[in-house]
């Protein structure tokens, strides 16, 4: 287990999928919905979220390593 800080991760644009690292407030439309106000990026802000805490867990991998 990788203990990562999970703040923002479904409000900030994932540059891993694509997108551009933006964190906004704006950028969580909805319950379910992401859409970057800076590039446009949608997608599910769940999914967003979980990509940026495995983002985070390969940071921290590396950190250590």
């Amino acid at each position: 287990m990788i203990p990562v800080d999970a703040r923002n991760t479904s409000r900030t644009c994932p540059p891993s999928a694509g997108g551009c690292g933006h964190l906004s407030a704006d950028n969580r439309l909805t319950q379910a919905r992401f859409q970057c106000t800076a590039c446009g990026l949608t997608a599910n802000a769940d999914h967003v979220g979980a990509t940026n805490v495995l983002n985070r867990a390969g940071l921290a991998l590396c950190d250590v390593a």
